[in-house]
């Protein structure tokens, strides 16, 4: 790990106009044959879908139909820990949902392309390390859960969004800006919540098939119902690939990647059972098994590399409304995660595999008090314990406590929303952190909510950073204190009339007490905490309805990334592009929708004297949504479409133009 990737920071704003977004020009190299095919057929999407507009528009008139693109109002859990509705919150959150995107989602990285204030870098195509970075943080920095459980392990290393299908997912929740007084350790960006698919009302059961580019290949089978008191949701999902796409090498070189095949198996069940009045017990299992082959990087190659991954988590949650008192609910969560990944490189590493195997236990007792109309006490209690075995760091156990306490304060008719909170954890290898939050909320017009916040970070050591055995080349540092960050960001979310949704955000985290491995005596490595940043960036994001049957979303984010850690030369941290802008048009009408995305990403800096950097890059993708029978849906997507060649990071190639054709068979009961 180099000095500038333990950093948290981000790119200086000059210029920047809030809410203005620009369309960059592309360059397209699409063949004669596929340019004129694709344009005819959005002609005569959009022939049709003014032609069944014309033709309905006074029955609609009448009938007061809903429109399939109205902006309705977004209930989300993670901002406050309790279902609350988005704009009562202070929190500057993002809601996303799997069937809201042009392409198919293989994976929650899938989902998470055009989210403002984010960034996935990948490491290649297929399912490769996906590393989310949140306001420009470092992957360890952000925090990333399933249903509230974490899913970042004690090593320090993140979390892989690769790793979780995106057949399980119902949305996911992004929360951009330091939450350790909610969440505790590893949330300096922000969090990431993926939520979990609940049973349908009716027996419902959905079968759906993959084929696509680099000869890919999936299929996935649902089934979900109520009965009763009980409903549950369970799924089967497999993908591989061959992986092997063409990649320009040094020299303008058309080459094939080299041993990228991959396969993945997974398993989904979510049951819930109504035990009484107010009482529900719930069970979440989830099994995921992948099977990946590393190319490595251009430069060096790594043709026999192999890395498999098991992992599970298993979760009951138990809730009771009106605990012992009116207006007191309970909820009491038990979950386990086990994971067992090894890597084996007979060039690198040896005849002998490499990895590690981790479980972790723990339990919360969360209560919550509804103090007459204008205040929502929130008060848990946690407790977990890890272990984790590895190879390099040998055996080591952490035992984790937490208290938390937050209070909702609704004033004036819900026009001032006060939410101060805090978090108290203590950690047995490490010591304690206190972290507070206080968040503001004003809404003077019903359509009109001004936000800011204030709040302390955290991320703990890993063990890596802590245990590393000592060699003649490196060595671990058991007296490392915590990464801490102060938060600050503010303001404003503009709806109207469910067909426009403004958003922006200006945003400041200084941190310190980074992490960086740097050489000591004797030339040995080690992890000392020396890094200082400074993050300041804006965030926009427009939504707009613009007809019944064509919806137009914008977004922009603009960072600025900088190493303080030498205030007499201060540098742009490494991988943090100073601009993106995303531009989603999705059209939709009775039986048919289409959509197409560009995602425009500026230059990043490779290096931390800013001597070289990876070049700007524009990548679109589209697709065509057809449902022929009441039970039959096709989805036809093409992924860069420009044929775009670039690269997330420095020495790992992306695929070029792909793409992938799904058929979904859906069957509902009474």
């Amino acid at each position: 790990m180099t000095g500038d990737e333990a950093v948290l920071s981000f790119y200086p704003s000059r210029g920047v106009s809030v809410g203005v977004f620009a369309f960059v020009g592309i360059r397209m190299r699409l063949s004669k044959v596929l340019a004129l095919a694709l344009s005819a057929s959005l002609i005569l999407v959009v022939c049709s879908f003014a032609q069944e507009a014309k033709k309905d528009n006074s029955a609609t008139r009448q009938k007061a139909k809903k429109k399939p693109y109205a902006l309705e109002k977004e209930v989300v859990v993670t901002a406050t820990r309790t279902e609350t509705d988005s704009s009562n919150v202070s929190a500057f959150v993002t809601v996303v949902r799997p069937d809201k995107l042009p392409v198919r989602p293989k994976t929650a990285a899938d989902m998470l392309k055009s989210v403002s204030g984010l960034r996935i870098s990948r490491y290649g195509g297929g399912l490769s390390l996906a590393s989310p970075s949140i306001r420009g943080s470092l992957a360890s920095q952000v925090l990333i859960m399933v249903d509230g459980v974490r899913l970042n392990s004690a090593r320090g290393d993140g979390a892989d969004l690769s790793d979780i299908p995106a057949d399980i997912i119902d949305r996911i929740e992004v929360i951009r800006g330091g939450s350790s007084a909610l969440y505790g350790s590893d949330a300096m960006g922000g969090v990431i919540n993926i939520i979990t698919k609940r049973g349908t009302k009716r027996p419902t059961t959905r079968v759906s098939l993959t084929a696509g580019s680099f000869d890919t290949f999936g299929g996935t089978v649902s089934h979900s119902a109520t009965l009763e008191k009980l409903a549950y949701d369970f799924s089967l999902s497999y993908l591989e690939s061959e992986g092997d796409f063409p990649y320009e090498s040094r020299g303008a070189q058309t080459k094939r990647i080299k041993n990228g095949n991959y396969t993945a198996a997974g398993g989904f069940l979510r049951a819930s059972y109504q035990l009484g009045k107010g009482t529900r017990l719930s069970l979440t299992h989830i099994l995921n098994h992948l099977d990946k082959h590393l190319p490595g990087r251009i430069e060096f190659p790594t043709p026999d590399a192999e890395q498999k991954n098991q992992w599970s988590l298993t979760t009951f949650v138990l809730d009771q409304k009106d605990f012992l008192a009116k207006g007191l609910s309970a909820s009491l969560t038990a979950n386990w995660r086990a994971e067992h990944l090894s890597y084996y490189d007979p060039i690198f590493v040896g005849s002998t595999p490499s990895g590690y195997t981790g479980h972790r236990g723990g339990a919360e007792l969360m209560l919550r008090y509804s103090a007459g109309l204008h205040q929502l006490i929130t008060f848990a209690a946690s407790a977990n314990d890890e272990t984790q075995h590895s190879i390099n760091s040998g055996t080591h156990t952490r035992t984790t406590s937490s208290l938390f306490l937050q209070n909702l304060i609704s004033l004036f008719d819900e026009k001032i929303i006060l939410t101060p909170a805090a978090r108290l954890d203590r950690y047995s290898d490490v010591g304690e952190s206190f972290n507070p939050k206080l968040g503001l909320c004003l809404k003077p017009l019903p359509f009109l909510s001004f936000k800011a916040n204030a709040s302390r970070s955290f991320r703990v050591p890993g063990f890596d950073d802590l245990y590393w055995p000592r060699s003649a080349f490196a060595r671990g540092n058991p007296d490392l204190e915590p990464e801490t960050c102060h938060n600050y960001d503010a303001g404003f979310e503009l709806r109207i009339e469910g067909n426009v949704r403004l958003e922006v955000a200006y945003f400041l985290n200084r941190a310190k007490n980074l992490i960086q491995w740097q050489p000591g005596r004797g030339g040995v490595w080690s992890p000392t905490n020396v890094g200082r940043a400074r993050t300041v960036g804006i965030e926009s994001r427009l939504v707009a309805s613009l007809f019944k049957w064509c919806q137009l979303e914008l977004t922009h984010t603009y960072t600025d990334a900088k190493d303080t850690t030498d205030p007499e030369n201060t540098t742009q941290l490494i991988r943090r592009p100073r601009n993106r802008t995303t531009a989603l048009l999705s059209l939709g009408y009775e039986k048919i929708s289409a959509s197409v995305q560009v995602r425009r990403t500026s230059r990043s800096f490779t290096t931390a004297a800013n001597t070289q950097w990876l070049p700007s890059h524009t990548l679109v993708d589209c697709g065509i949504n057809v449902k022929p029978l009441k039970h039959l849906a096709v989805e036809f997507s093409v992924q860069n479409l420009s044929d775009e060649s670039y690269q997330m990071v420095p020495g790992y190639a992306m695929p070029g133009r792909s793409y992938s054709l799904t058929v979904n068979l859906g069957f509902e009961g009474r």
